[in-house]
């Protein structure tokens, strides 16, 4: 999903390609801007169902609300606290960083609405160096901070970020294949 009044970087369309290559096949939506609706890519299986949730609802907000909503429905359990929600939506909503659009026009889709938001990720060089670690199982006793969980810094997406450390948490990898380790 792009709109007309942005700005690309250079190699976007291999740096697409190369960041849907490195998921699992259990995403439903990639993103390479923090802004609105704005480089969003969805599975073409998933299509049908994010058509017609807009459908229903798109009178009522602004889509890239709804996306959020359509996450929610899908994975959210009232029963659950809210953190065990944002780990289940994060599975299927992945963001690349830095961004690779930045929205230039000023006009909204909202009636009578000036939008002048900048994406402030868009052009900035990662601090976060992306890696690629051998397939594993990861876990973790600690309590994640918001969406910076031990899978994403794992799969090289992210920082992890834990909160409340005690004496007995532990942090685990379980390899999926033998591997011979070298110095």
């Amino acid at each position: 999903q792009l709109e007309d009044d942005i700005i690309a970087k250079p190699d976007y369309i291999e740096s697409v390609k190369s960041f849907a290559a490195q998921q699992s096949e259990d995403w439903m939506v990639l993103e390479f801007s923090q802004l609105g609706f704005i480089g969003k890519l969805f599975k073409s299986e998933d299509l049908p169902l994010i058509v017609e949730f807009f459908l229903m609802f798109y009178k009522d907000k602004p889509i890239d609300w709804l996306i959020d909503h359509l996450l929610w429905v899908k994975v959210c359990n009232p029963e659950k606290d809210a953190t065990h929600c944002e780990t289940e939506k994060s599975k299927l909503r992945i963001r690349a960083k830095p961004s690779l659009f930045q929205h230039v026009g000023i006009h909204s889709s909202l009636a009578g609405k000036i939008q002048n938001l900048k994406d402030k990720d868009f052009g900035k060089s990662l601090l976060h160096k992306a890696h690629d670690n051998p397939p594993a199982e990861v876990d973790t006793s600690l309590r994640i901070y918001q969406q910076y969980t031990l899978e994403k810094v794992y799969k090289g997406q992210d920082f992890f970020w834990a909160s409340a450390p005690v004496a007995g948490d532990y942090i685990r990898f379980t390899f999926l294949n033998p591997l011979e380790v070298e110095k």
